[in-house]
């Protein structure tokens, strides 16, 4: 052993091993082909096209070269001499353009005065809302309020038992204090009525057949014929009494001999009935 390691504590060798940096892997990511980078090998269309594009673009020539301008062509004299110009017919176009262009403007420009409000006024902002308790006070009585010791504290329960008879004398001989409320309370019927068990009908021992009786039949379209001896059948019935009629004096005079007017009610002969 060397001098060196037996001066150096053995606590700096895990220093110097842990307190380097973490070399953390990162997963190279995948460039994006060009459209010559591609998986196989290129036709022969793909090449004829490459060497095209690189004679006229992949050259030294081409980085050096200066852009080409424009030649304009020169009008022939002739061409010139035989055009005419009328100024008068330029000079209208050009105000009624002018005319239609400002109108236009104007138009614009009342239809966004228009459109602004009267009075401009701030965005509505909705004030907080305040949580509150959802409390409801359904009646005019003042709300349950909890009664004062309540709830109970839980009683301390040791954290293990000797034998199994102890654990069963502790829980056997536990009370807990019963509220003055619930002794001073006094059940109505209802409440005796709620506490009883629910009461079913006995299961039968066969299915009971539905009593077909008691059902209405199914309505059906009425016939013409039937149809007609329903409206006689309401005009019967909602004639007066026969002998309610015989009954009511007759009246034979010109108004109702010539007009032969009943009483709706009644059936008599003049205007209004008899009471």
């Amino acid at each position: 052993m060397s001098l060196s390691s037996i001066t150096r504590p053995s606590w700096k060798d895990w220093v110097e091993r842990n307190a380097q940096p973490k070399q953390r892997y990162i997963i190279p990511s995948r460039s994006k082909p060009t459209r010559w980078q591609k998986p196989g090998p290129m036709t022969r269309d793909q090449w004829v096209s490459f060497y095209k594009w690189l004679e006229a673009r992949g050259g030294t020539n081409h980085q050096n070269a200066q852009p080409t301008t424009r030649l304009e062509p020169n009008p022939s004299p002739n061409r010139q001499e035989r055009r005419q110009v009328i100024p008068g017919v330029f000079f209208c176009v050009n105000s009624q353009m002018k005319d239609k262009r400002e109108k236009r403007r104007q138009l614009q420009a009342k239809v966004e005065k228009l459109s602004q409000p009267r009075i401009i006024r701030e965005k509505f902002v909705a004030p907080p809302i305040v949580p509150f308790a959802y409390r409801p006070q359904l009646s005019y009585r003042d709300p349950p309020r909890p009664e004062i010791g309540r709830p109970v504290p839980k009683p301390p329960v040791p954290c293990c038992f000797q034998h199994e008879d102890i654990e069963a004398a502790f829980w056997a001989n536990i009370r807990f204090p019963v509220s003055k409320k619930a002794l001073r309370a006094k059940t109505t019927q209802k409440m005796y009525e709620l506490a009883q068990p629910k009461s079913y009908p006995p299961k039968p021992h066969c299915p009971i057949p539905k009593n077909t009786n008691d059902q209405p039949r199914k309505r059906k379209k009425m016939s013409r014929k039937q149809w007609r001896q329903h409206l006689a059948r309401i005009d019967y019935l909602s004639m007066p009494n026969p002998r309610v009629l015989a009954e009511l004096p007759s009246c034979d005079c010109r108004n109702c001999l010539q007009f032969k007017s009943r009483c709706e009610l009644c059936g008599c002969r003049y205007n209004h009935p008899v009471l």
